[in-house]
């Protein structure tokens, strides 16, 4: 036996004329891609020269980021034709992964577009800015009655209904509160809750919120702590202004706990409608 096999590889000797890892070429086995040709009764795997050139073909496939199992549908069948197919399937792959990545590109150069426009925030200052009509995906908000725990769950439904249609998604989102909160000193909690979308999603319902304009004031700190003084002042801005609310609040989070570990530097936007 010994000299019947001198010809052949052993598990480690294949694994280093490829550079692979053993336990690479060990796994490529239990998976049934490449088999030794004899297993003795110590369990010692030995491949034949064949195998050496198969085994070169899976490490090509993979750096084409071949998925394993084309990989041994095409092994278990190998032929001009079917290797001309997997081929043009795996570009055609590769084509679709390069759209993705190229929108994504797009999305974070929005991103980052966006976090820059952060660090000239001119925070305590009202001011009014013309809008467009901008598109906001929507789940219900909280009740006064609601535990804090409970108010977070109608955040991590947000972001649960957004995942599918929003692999990537911002780290912005908000409330919407009702105008009372201008004129009235009692704490309001979000009654809906939005996240902006930058155009309509063909699976996702949303709402338009109308182009217009908007009073605006950011501030620091968290909403729970600070919304009450900066609702005021805005309220009070309306009153000697003689400007008629139009829409309710919408209070945006634009540097959060994605942002920041420090809840002091933690900010937020009000706008509301006015005539």
């Amino acid at each position: 036996m010994k000299k019947t096999l001198e010809n052949y590889f052993t598990t480690g000797e294949l694994a280093k004329a490829c550079h692979i890892l053993r336990k690479t070429l060990l796994y490529y086995d239990k998976l049934g891609l490449i088999q030794p040709e004899v297993i003795l009764e110590n369990g010692y795997r030995y491949y034949k020269r064949a195998q050496l050139f198969l085994l070169e073909l899976v490490i090509t496939l993979r750096n084409l980021d071949v998925p394993l199992v084309s990989i041994q549908k095409y092994l278990e069948n190998r032929s001009p034709k079917n290797y001309q197919l997997l081929l043009a399937q795996q570009q055609l792959n590769l084509q679709q992964e390069i759209q993705r990545l190229q929108q994504l590109n797009e999305k974070l150069n929005s991103y980052l577009d966006e976090l820059n426009k952060l660090s000239s925030i001119n925070y305590g200052q009202i001011e009014l800015v013309e809008q467009p009509e901008q598109y906001f995906f929507i789940v219900k908000g909280c009740k006064d009655s609601e535990s804090f725990k409970e108010r977070s769950l109608h955040a991590a439904k947000l972001f649960l209904s957004l995942r599918d249609a929003l692999p990537f998604k911002q780290h912005f989102f908000g409330y919407i509160v009702n105008t009372q909160a201008l004129f009235n000193q009692e704490h309001f909690y979000g009654q809906e809750f939005f996240y902006p979308l930058p155009e309509p999603l063909p699976n996702l319902k949303y709402r338009v919120r109308p182009a217009g304009k908007y009073l605006t004031l950011y501030f620091q700190g968290t909403y729970m702590h600070n919304s009450t003084e900066n609702l005021k002042k805005l309220g009070q801005y309306c009153l000697e202004h003689n400007l008629k609310p139009l829409s309710d609040i919408y209070v945006t989070s634009l540097l959060n706990y994605w942002t920041t570990a420090e809840t002091q530097e933690y900010a937020y936007k009000l706008e509301i409608r006015i005539q």
